[in-house]
């Protein structure tokens, strides 16, 4: 794909994504790691007050998060160890409807140093990321932006 294809391609889909006038059934919610680290910490806080009555609904945060922290290549872990962190997440999905308190207040620790840890410099270095991407100066291997929906 050549850089000009691209270019066009993406400030379509920018524009679609982002518009408040596109149709509702088109446009989507977006999240990045870091939002949805925060967004879970909303709700573990939400479910431990008892406003979300439901652990299915927390678990289904817990899915999202961890596959956007899998797909994720800007969040610094030098609070804690990323393999340890998917863990734990998984650990409390599994059990964390047992002890609301002290399942949940872990979960949130964690959640809180990662995003104090990347609050910053995560957006900065996202924007970065997504400019090398649309100025790079030569043709696109059309392999070279996973996911392809056929993997989703």
């Amino acid at each position: 794909m050549d850089r000009t294809t691209f270019q066009a391609y993406f400030k379509a889909r920018m524009a679609d994504i982002l518009n408040r006038d596109t149709i509702d059934t088109y446009r989507l919610r977006t999240n990045n790691a870091l939002s949805a680290l925060q967004e879970l910490e909303h709700v573990l806080s939400n479910w431990r007050a008892g406003n979300v009555r439901r652990f299915e609904t927390v678990q289904h945060f817990v899915d999202e998060t961890k596959w956007l922290l899998n797909h994720d290549i800007h969040l610094s872990y030098s609070f804690y160890d990323k393999d340890l962190f998917q863990r734990a997440l998984e650990s409390f999905k599994k059990e964390g409807s047992s002890d609301v308190q002290s399942t949940s207040l872990r979960i949130s620790s964690l959640l809180g140093e990662c995003i104090a840890e990347n609050k910053d410099a995560y957006l900065s270095k996202l924007f970065e990321s997504i400019s090398r991407q649309v100025l790079y100066p030569s043709e696109l291997d059309d392999n070279h932006f996973p996911p392809r929906s056929e993997s989703v």
